[in-house]
């Protein structure tokens, strides 16, 4: 796999790519019983959208795809995994190995303005959902409890519309933010 495919957009895959990844995926280095060090890039997802988004997977680079079962009555997802240290290290300095707590501001600098739309979406697909709720027809994005949003923010901005953080600390005292749009402030990201 070349670098250079992150340096140099041709694609919108892989912009979209980068955002999925920002979503779910995650970096991590270590060094092997044996002494070898490795230098993990994965993304694991369940197997509905996990054949959905292979194509896109596959124009990035060649991947091994580990399959598994978490529990019974859980849907079997698949870990598209990569060791490669200069793959690691593009992803760690653009902030992919503390992403749960940053901004994507760096790497949104590197993807040119016609590609950044699929950066978004690959961040929605990640980490969005759309339904009804008593308040009518909500967008929302999902993070960590101190999440800022304020990329997401200034995006939807520049799209005419914008949408309130909600901060949730569930019974069993997880934690959570989401950035949700009601109702008609929806329709500009669906254009």
């Amino acid at each position: 796999m070349s670098i250079t495919n992150f340096l140099n957009f041709q694609n919108k895959e892989t912009a979209y790519f980068l955002g999925f990844m920002w979503s779910d995926g995650y970096i991590r280095h270590y060094v092997s019983k044996t002494g070898i060090n490795n230098y993990k890039i994965s993304l694991e997802i369940n197997i509905d959208d996990a054949v959905q988004i292979k194509p896109i997977m596959d124009n990035v680079c060649n991947w091994a795809i580990h399959k598994r079962k978490r529990k019974e009555n859980w849907k079997e997802t698949w870990t598209f995994s990569k060791n490669s240290k200069v793959f690691y290290e593009f992803l760690k300095d653009y902030d992919y190995i503390t992403k749960s707590n940053s901004e994507p501001s760096k790497i949104l600098t590197l993807i040119p303005n016609e590609f950044k739309i699929y950066f978004w979406k690959g961040i929605i697909d990640g980490d969005g959902s759309v339904g009804f709720s008593g308040r009518g027809s909500y967008f929302e994005v999902a993070s960590t409890y101190n999440y800022s949003y304020i990329e997401l923010n200034n995006w939807l901005l520049s799209l005419g519309t914008f949408g309130n953080i909600y901060r949730q600390i569930s019974k069993r005292n997880h934690t959570s933010s989401v950035y949700k749009i009601y109702g008609k402030k929806i329709l500009p990201i669906a254009k």
